[in-house]
């Protein structure tokens, strides 16, 4: 996502801005798959980000990243639906509804085949949307840490404090359904503690 082009989409290049759209939609649903760990919801919550992003565009400021601008909006919109969900689990009514939902999953729209990778994401969900997010843009996109702070909208530091406390939650995890194996699972490396 170049500045050139987004500045064209801002100004109105049909061309320009559908090339920048169908970039924001690739970046944006693949960051919600992760998050969600389910197809139609992150279908419809890049559809939702994805509107968002449209109607903010003339309002963005070339001043950081445009990419990392798309993410903080994405971050925003998956931050609320988590905390949205916690609450509807309270309620009676959409606790009944929940369950149906459970029942409605496909396991062949699962993405994930590796069992590793299959706890990997599961750990995911038990982190805090900022940790779990902090390390899905570190170990899915690649992202410097400058670049998270900037999406999550946070300082260089609470970065660092989110993936530290993030892994060391994975690894607390790890060692408790595998206490006779090491290492724990890094991605690469990614996820492991190495500088960004």
């Amino acid at each position: 996502m170049d500045d050139r082009e987004v500045e064209r989409a801002r100004t109105g290049d049909a061309e320009a801005l559908d090339r920048l759209m169908t970039e924001v939609y690739t970046t944006v649903y693949t960051y919600a798959l992760q998050f969600w760990r389910d197809v139609d919801r992150a279908q419809d919550a890049t559809q939702e980000i994805c509107y968002r992003v449209l109607r903010a565009l003339p309002k963005y400021r070339p001043e950081g990243r445009f990419r990392t601008w798309v993410l903080r909006i994405a971050f925003n919109y998956l931050r609320h639906q988590w905390r949205y969900e916690r609450l509807r689990r309270w309620w009676p009514l959409a606790r009944a509804e929940g369950a149906e939902d459970a029942r409605e999953l496909d396991p062949e729209t699962r993405w994930e085949t590796d069992a590793t990778l299959t706890w990997l994401m599961e750990g995911l969900r038990q982190l805090s949307p900022a940790e779990r997010s902090a390390l899905i843009l570190r170990a899915f996109h690649g992202l410097p840490y400058e670049d998270i702070a900037a999406a999550l909208g946070c300082s260089l530091q609470q970065v660092k404090n989110y993936l530290f406390r993030g892994r060391q939650k994975l690894r607390r995890r790890w060692m408790e359904a595998h206490p006779h194996e090491n290492p724990v699972p890094s991605l690469s490396g990614r996820l492991d503690g190495s500088s960004g």
